[in-house]
């Protein structure tokens, strides 16, 4: 039997998500509306260390896409993690929440020191949206 969302993951809480680092967060739409969520966009991640550039496409092709990029299936376990976004009231905020895969993965550990790095950044500088 699945383990239920929380039991599967370990959430992290970030309030604001800008691209004033040297280590970005690179994700990939995925779906709209997913359970547990409502009304959020979920997007798979990836993390590398290249500067953010302002109108630059950051995709990430994972394994089990076909190749026009539509997504079959998620798996916690190897693909680690995944982060919901939302605009709140204030458009100037950008909203995270990650939710990282609890595996001890070295890819997991990396994520969970990353995002502390994108709080209290400039409100000016915020990544790009993905396509509707």
């Amino acid at each position: 039997m699945l383990k239920s969302f929380t039991e599967r993951t370990k959430k992290v809480d970030v309030s604001k998500y800008y691209c004033d680092s040297d280590l970005v967060i690179k994700g990939r739409f995925i779906v709209r509306n997913p359970w547990p969520f409502n009304h959020i966009k979920v997007f798979a991640l990836d993390s590398f260390k290249e500067p953010f550039v302002q109108n630059k496409s950051y995709n990430v092709i994972y394994k089990n896409e076909d190749r026009h990029g539509c997504y079959h299936h998620y798996n916690f376990i190897k693909d680690y993690f995944y982060f919901a976004t939302s605009y709140t009231t204030n458009k100037d905020v950008f909203t995270v929440t990650a939710a990282i895969a609890d595996d001890g993965s070295r890819e997991a550990a990396y994520l969970k020191a990353a995002l502390p790095k994108y709080k209290n950044k400039d409100l000016l500088c915020q990544p790009p949206l993905p396509p509707e």
